[in-house]
């Protein structure tokens, strides 16, 4: 007798509600980031470090900064990446910052690869803690929804609404909480050395618009553990919603060692070439 070993599995069933809801917030990713390009955020960002035993990582054990945040598009990118453009650590002046913005952008490299590492790797250069990342950008979970990436994560949705860190305010009420988790390989985010981190977390978006008003990012290995919060909110004269506040936390699992951040946004202004930031305008 020949029997077939086992039943074969049903596909899964679609929710058609869940897919509207992606479906519409893909586009609002695709606006949010054309319509940000033109936008410039002032960010203010404090960053704590400990070890295991709890003593501070360096001296005083926190380091502040000040930044411009915005979205660029790296030469043969069809994507726009945030930027952030350190110009005080510790209240002191980042003096470098007009010779490193014109390589960075007047004097691309012809890479677009190299060219997209260098701005990671700038966005990242302050950052203190036993965790190197360059994912602590508020729009960087955003990227999940592009309709382009989709296909790399399952959703579903989901009754837990607390946000994994305390935010100074609720998540809001009146969105559908979607949990996602990426399937895909190789991951978007890297474990240097390691290899694949799944990211995995939560949207909050609201049904009819397709609008995210909060991101998590969660991203969790052996070696490490991560979480990066964002809240999004209205601001006049800005189209998208804009990020108002993020919080993350990492732990190394090795020794120990814990990082915290809390950045807050404001004085958000139309992006303008200045003569004394010769800092190339983003294209369209």
């Amino acid at each position: 007798m020949i029997v077939a070993a086992a039943a074969l599995k049903a596909a899964p069933q679609r929710d058609p509600v869940l897919d509207g809801v992606i479906e519409r917030a893909g586009q609002y990713v695709l606006d949010f980031q054309r319509q940000l390009s033109g936008v410039v955020a002032e960010e203010t960002y404090l960053q704590t470090s400990i070890n295991g035993t709890g003593v501070p990582v360096m001296p005083g054990g926190r380091r502040r900064l000040k930044s411009d945040l915005l979205m660029v598009k790296p030469i043969g990118s069809s994507r726009y990446f945030a930027f952030r453009d350190v110009f005080e650590v510790d209240s002191k002046e980042v003096r470098d910052r007009q010779d490193r913005l014109m390589k960075l952008f007047v004097e691309p490299s012809a890479s677009t690869a190299k060219q997209l590492q260098a701005i990671m790797r700038e966005s990242a250069r302050f950052n203190i803690g036993r965790v190197y990342r360059n994912i602590n950008l508020p729009p960087f979970a955003l990227l999940f929804l592009d309709p382009a990436t989709q296909p790399r994560f399952k959703f579903k949705m989901t009754n837990t609404r607390k946000a994994e860190l305390s935010m100074s305010s609720p998540p809001p009420a009146a969105t559908m909480v979607v949990a996602y988790e990426e399937t895909g390989h190789p991951t978007i985010i890297q474990n240097t050395g390691r290899g694949d981190i799944a990211a995995h977390g939560r949207l909050w978006i609201e049904p009819l618009t397709g609008r995210v008003l909060m991101t998590e990012l969660l991203a969790d290995d052996s070696d490490v553990s991560a979480c990066v919060d964002v809240m999004y909110r209205d601001e006049t004269g800005v189209a998208p919603l804009v990020p108002a506040e993020m919080r993350e936390r990492y732990i190394r699992r090795r020794d120990g060692s814990r990082t915290e951040g809390v950045a807050t946004y404001g004085r958000f202004r139309q992006f303008q070439v200045k003569v004394d930031e010769k800092i190339a305008p983003v294209k369209h």
